[in-house]
Order: structure tokens, then sequence, then C-alpha cells
């Protein structure tokens, strides 16, 4: 419980039984079966039975041999588990998602409304913008996704009001709305003071004269070229509002 209510945490891809070096070792792991004890222990650590914790795709991986693995695997997850399905959700393993008892849905995106903020949940990552990029962030929607194996959160940020939830953006943990937004938050005065310190710098660039002198600079005909320039103060207005 948080402040007296439940959480709701985010995670994707996790890659139960993937065997494949370029999943577990890429994770800092030896061994799948490392992979595997190592992700439920985290989750389990930090969900609790009474919280709401939805996974963006790609629980778990393996052929028709590891069905059995992968159930007992995903049975011992905490939480109200909502799962969003992703490229290796196959038919299969959705039928077997049903019969998790811990499942209470399933669906190929969602949307929650938190504090305020309003998310959009996929498994890819989604464009949600709309021309609302000097919006404040409860004004936006913002989307959660998985999928690419992104180790920053913010790897498409430039792209749209996009944040990553996999395991691999956040140490193997599933992470908090309360979390993501305080990340956010934190992205958004970033960039805020990025972009006043670069208009001031245009500012002063456009309200101060300069006077460039550059001498003895050889010419493509080998001939010395003197060149003398002089900025002079231009009416900011006409070009900055």
């Amino acid at each position: 419980m948080e402040g007296g209510r439940d959480i709701i945490y985010i995670s994707s891809d996790l890659h139960l039984n993937h065997d494949k070096p370029f999943i577990y070792a890429a994770r800092g792991y030896s061994s799948v079966e490392e992979m595997n004890k190592d992700l439920i222990t985290k989750f389990n650590n930090t969900v609790t039975d009474e919280d709401e914790v939805y996974i963006l795709g790609d629980l778990c991986l393996g052929g028709a041999d590891s069905l059995i693995d992968n159930f007992k695997m995903l049975s011992q997850l905490n939480g109200n588990i909502h799962i969003i399905l992703g490229n290796h959700c196959t038919e299969t393993r959705r039928k077997m998602y049903e019969t998790l008892p811990q499942v209470v849905s399933i669906s190929y995106a969602d949307m929650i409304h938190y504090r305020k903020y309003h998310f959009y949940l996929s498994h890819y990552p989604t464009l949600t913008a709309n021309l609302d990029n000097d919006k404040p962030l409860r004004a936006r929607t913002i989307n959660l996704c998985g999928h690419s194996h992104a180790t920053d959160p913010f790897a498409d940020w430039e792209k749209g009001c996009i944040y990553h939830c996999e395991v691999d953006a956040h140490n193997g943990f599933p992470v908090s709305l309360d979390t993501i937004i305080e990340d956010m938050k934190r992205r958004v005065q970033e960039d805020e003071a990025r972009y006043a310190k670069q208009l001031a710098a245009i500012k002063k660039c456009f309200d101060e004269p300069f006077d460039v002198a550059m001498t003895s600079i050889t010419t493509s005909i080998g001939e010395p070229l003197n060149v003398s320039m002089k900025k002079h103060p231009i009416l900011k207005e006409t070009y900055i509002n």
C-alpha cells in the first residue's frame, strides 16, 4: 500500500524461459535459469498480492514442451495481473494466460487514468501526441510500452510522449505509476531548462552586437584573405515572440 491505496505497477518483456544469450546474457545473467529465478524474485519483492500490475507483453517464450514450466513460473507472480499481448504472445500462450489464477484481464491495449494523468498501455511504442508537446503532462496521453528491450525508459522520447517499461530499462524490476510520473516530470523539467538555456543564447545573439575578424585565411587560390564581419542589433520581436 502507498498512501493508503494499492500500488499500480507496470512491467514488460520478462521473456522467461527465453534461452538465447542475446536475452539473458545481455541482462547480465550466466544462464536462462538464473534469469528466470532473479526476475521472479525481483517481481515478488516489489509487487504484493493486493497490487495491480500490468505486463505489456512477451511474458515467456520456449517451445510447446515449456508451456507447463511457463505456467508454473507465471503462477508464482504476485498481484492482480493485467496482460497486454505482445508479438510473442501466441494463441497457445494466451490460452495458458487465461488459466492463471491471478490474471484478471487480457487485451491488446488499455487506458489508465491515474492521479489525473492519462496512460495508454501497449506492447509496441505508440505515438499518442496531437501537437500537444507544449502542454502539461496531465493534458497529454502518455504511452507506456515495451517490445524493443530498451535500456533507457526515454529511448523514444524524441519521437513522442513514450516511456519504456521493459525489465531491461528498470534493472529487472516492475516500475510503479508513481515512479513513472516522477521520472517524466523530471525529464520534462530537464527539457524545459535546456530549451530555456538555448533560447537565452539565441536571444543574446540577436540582442548584442558582435565583431568577428579573421585574418590570414588562405583562399582556394592560395592568396591571403582578410575578412571583417560586424553584426548590428536586430529587433528581437521581429524574430522571437
